[in-house]
């Protein structure tokens, strides 16, 4: 008992070391405001997890679905219970002063979870199949750099592995005692394991099917015995009993599990995981094998490759010896292994609830392995023991060292922050630098009063994926990076995403590419990157899945601009040209035939819907052609174009935007204005900020429109914004350009509508009152230029009161007596002493 007692005190401090290390990493002196110090985070789901868990006011309506409310209610306790006694202020992620003491309580609770998954391998294993098996088992997990990474987050995976093996644990004993406890015991924790992932249900399934077959293969009769028994009828009822208490919608509102609005909804997590809806940070899964590539890839990066070729021999062997304790095991891992070996999305942390198994079936092996060559002794196979042991010896320092080295990275400070510091001593206050959008994005890490903030937003190139020409989406992005004096990227934000799959995103893909091969007139000035490192070995991950390196240690770059970004941006535009993955080449030249040969333009339109299949905007010029050829398909043409509006994964909103973008490059105006007005006509179908956005992007192509001279064109887009959202900017804009025009009506117009939807304006008061004054419509020029002086904040008091008496004395004199009354009405409320003023208020109201 007292070397069991070692042991397992050997391999908890070894795996607690691990965990336990960087446990307040964020915390940092370097502060983006007001100087001091900040927290800062990196894990975009523990952030929400938590947010979830401080918002959770009714398990009837949670704030996502994504997860199940168990590990929010446990962090919610927690969280709870320090405020109630530690804590007087405001306990939420948005009061500063808490944060850190909320993701620090929520790291110990998450290395509660990894330390007490280690316990339970080490019993299990210690308990049905000796003490070195467990203490192997539990070393290995112990040293495995998933369970480490996630032994550092709150996240559900964490918890959802602790509770899945917590649930093994209890059904070992519950099969091998038939105690109803047990079994009790087990529904409990299965219950809690599907109130955390709906999966989490399928161990029961695996109880299930061990209980009831366990003596069925030496008597077939004992199957329906088995059946028939209470047991496991008791532990289906308890788990059910435990999830619909934690989950009541599950009954009562079953519509919250089907309502796909964002990634916080269950059936848009689904939808995400099972491919039916591209993500930017799922494009690294395009060209993956379902489930080959967890054991090919996944499983080494999480564990390293000699266990992991361990972890295959160790199943293989409890398949070929099988024992009802390790077929349980077994069981869990092919079922859950099923469910998720065939999503399209196949994130490395989607292992973890299978490790605590595949590390016990590995010992097992291991430890039987060696008790039968002892057994052998005088066998010829005697002296495969030497080898043997160096084998597992190699496999132990390789995983001691692996996760050694991978814990090491919570010792330095994150790339981030690191680049952050070198951007605040090397770049000089004033600099313009662009950076992404994303969950790694470098944004909030740059934000000083010192410089000017662009943001790349490559997320408009992807939700328009097929309505936008390659040249049009150069030309986006030189437009968010031309006043850039330096660019700050993160590999596992977009880079190594968008390069995945140039053959989809071929603007995306050549731009991250080139950018940091220095072909796009950026230098790389600084690379910050932490390894996981164990003196001179070094384990390089950069072509890992990203979410192994991108919480923790991803790689940033800084480059800085330079005076050949023209000349290269213009190269680059050559090439796109000649990317076979870009359609632009064969659109110019059907355009270029559009006016002519009908004929030969609809046989090449159908080349390049064959050849580009998902480039949607071609279907729109078939339309077009069709109809003008009086032929048939012109319907069906425009439903393909129209298509992209319904789907998830693209963005409606800037879809006009996208096409009329990409048709004006073609010189089709016309047929640009028309998907413009396609678009407007289908606002009704959009959430309002999607409208908002629908609207920003008819407003910025007018915008350049009316920079490039084509007043008209602008001027129709940008009646089009006001009609998919009434804004004073868009009103302000038109009249401008009738101004420039010379219709001046038209612009008093445009201003007065702008006034009423914004009475706030004093410039456009001044300006439209100076034009009708112009036009000799004297009401409304009156009005508008005293309440001009009305709202002017640089004006002092005494200003005003001459300003306004002008007004009314040129009232007067114009003979609008009343308007003149109005206005020394407003010069006496600020200045109440003008008695010549009240002598010429009497004479004008005729007293």
């Amino acid at each position: 008992m007292r070397k069991d007692l070692i042991v397992f005190v050997v391999v908890l401090v070894f795996g607690a070391s691990l965990r336990l290390v960087g446990l307040t990493r964020g915390h940092s002196d370097f502060a983006l405001q007001n100087g001091g110090e900040m927290f800062y985070t990196f894990h975009p789901d523990e952030e929400t997890l938590l947010r979830a868990a401080l918002q959770l006011d009714s398990l009837s309506a949670p704030p996502l679905t994504a997860y199940g409310t168990f590990p929010m209610l446990v962090a919610r306790a927690v969280l709870e219970s320090y405020g109630l006694f530690f804590y007087a202020g405001e306990l939420t992620l948005d009061n500063a002063p808490a944060r850190p003491a909320i993701f620090v309580l929520a790291r110990l609770l998450s290395i509660a979870f990894s330390l007490g998954l280690l316990v339970l391998v080490f019993w299990v294993g210690r308990a049905y199949f000796g003490l070195w098996s467990g203490a192997l088992a539990a070393f290995w997990l112990a040293s495995a750099p998933l369970a480490i990474q996630q032994g550092h987050f709150y996240t559900v995976d964490g918890v959802f592995a602790f509770l899945v093996f917590a649930a093994l644990a209890c059904s070992l004993r519950a099969l091998h005692t038939q105690e109803m406890r047990a079994f009790v015991g087990a529904g409990l924790l299965i219950g809690l394991a599907a109130a955390t992932r709906l999966n989490g249900a399928l161990f029961g399934v695996a109880l299930a099917a061990v209980y009831v077959g366990k003596d069925a293969v030496a008597d077939p009769r004992a199957l329906w015995v088995r059946i028939r028994r209470p047991e496991l009828w008791v532990t289906a009822l308890v788990a059910l009993a435990v999830l619909f208490v934690l989950e009541p919608y599950l009954v009562t509102d079953s519509a919250l599990m089907r309502r796909a609005l964002d990634s916080g909804d269950f059936a848009y997590s689904l939808q995400i995981a099972r491919g039916e809806v591209l993500r930017p940070w799922t494009l690294v899964d395009v060209h993956t094998t379902p489930y080959l590539h967890f054991w090919t890839h996944l499983l080494p990066q999480s564990v390293g490759w000699p266990l992991a070729g361990l972890f295959i021999v160790g199943a293989l062997y409890a398949l070929w010896h099988r024992r009802w304790p390790t077929t349980l095991l077994l069981v869990w891992c092919v079922l859950y292994f099923f469910s998720i070996g065939g999503l399209h999305t196949k994130h490395v942390r989607y292992l973890l609830p299978m490790l605590p198994a595949l590390a016990l079936l590995a010992a097992i092996f291991c430890v039987e392995g060696w008790r039968w060559l002892q057994a052998v002794e005088q066998s010829k196979l005697f002296w495969l023991r030497w080898p043997g042991i160096l084998v597992v010896g190699g496999v132990l320092f390789y995983t001691a060292a692996y996760g050694t080295a991978f814990a090491r990275i919570y010792t330095v400070e994150d790339a981030r922050l690191q680049a952050a510091r070198w951007i605040y001593a090397n770049v000089p206050a004033g600099s313009t630098i662009a950076v992404e959008n994303g969950g790694f994005s470098l944004g909030e890490f740059v934000d000083r009063d010192a410089y000017k903030k662009a943001h790349i937003n490559s997320g408009r190139l992807f939700g328009t994926r097929g309505y936008l020409l390659c040249e049009a989406g150069r030309q986006y992005l030189y437009s968010r990076v031309r006043d850039a004096d330096y660019i700050a990227v993160a590999d596992v934000n977009r880079h190594v995403q968008y390069t995945a799959v140039p053959e989809m995103y071929p603007v995306l893909a050549s731009f991250y590419a080139k950018l940091l091969a220095g072909e796009l007139g950026f230098k790389v000035v600084q690379h910050v990157k932490t390894y996981a490192e164990w003196g001179r070995w070094r384990f390089a991950d950069e072509k890992s899945e990203p979410s192994l390196y991108g919480f923790d240690h991803p790689g940033v770059w800084i480059l800085q601009r330079t005076p050949a970004m023209d000349e290269m941006w213009s190269d680059w535009k050559d090439q796109l040209y000649t990317n076979a993955h870009c359609a632009d080449a064969s659109l110019f030249e059907i355009a270029a035939m559009r006016a002519g040969d009908l004929v030969g333009t609809r046989a090449k339109i159908r080349e390049v819907r064959q050849q580009y299949k998902d480039f949607s905007l071609a279907a729109l010029i078939e339309a077009d052609i069709l109809q003008k050829a009086d032929a048939a398909g012109a319907t069906e043409a425009l439903g393909d174009y129209s298509r992209g509006y319904l789907d998830p994964a693209l963005s409606a909103q800037y879809i006009p935007w996208a096409a009329a973008t990409s048709l004006l490059l073609l010189d089709l105006s016309d047929l640009s204005l028309s998907a413009l007005v396609d678009g407007a006509n289908k606002r009704a179908y959009l959430r309002p900020e999607q409208r908002d956005q629908m609207a920003d992007g008819y407003a910025s192509m007018a915008h350049l429109l009316a920079k490039q001279g084509y007043n008209d064109l602008a001027t129709d887009i940008y009646r089009l914004a006001a009609v998919v959202d009434a804004r004073a900017e868009f009103c302000n804009e038109l009249a401008d350009l009738a101004m420039q025009d010379g219709r001046d009506q038209e612009a008093l117009s445009w201003w007065q509508t702008s006034l009423a939807l914004d009475a706030t304006q004093m410039p456009i008061y001044r300006l439209a009152g100076k034009v009708a004054y112009r036009l000799k419509d004297y009401g409304p020029a009156f009005e508008y230029l005293g309440k001009a002086v009305e709202l002017d904040p640089l004006l002092e008091a005494q200003q005003k009161v001459a300003d306004f008496n002008a007004l009314a004395q040129e009232a007067q004199r114009v003979g609008l007596s009343e308007w003149a009354v109005w206005l020394w009405q407003r010069s006496l409320a600020l200045d109440g002493q003008q008695v010549g003023v009240k002598v010429l208020l009497r004479a004008a109201r005729g007293e």
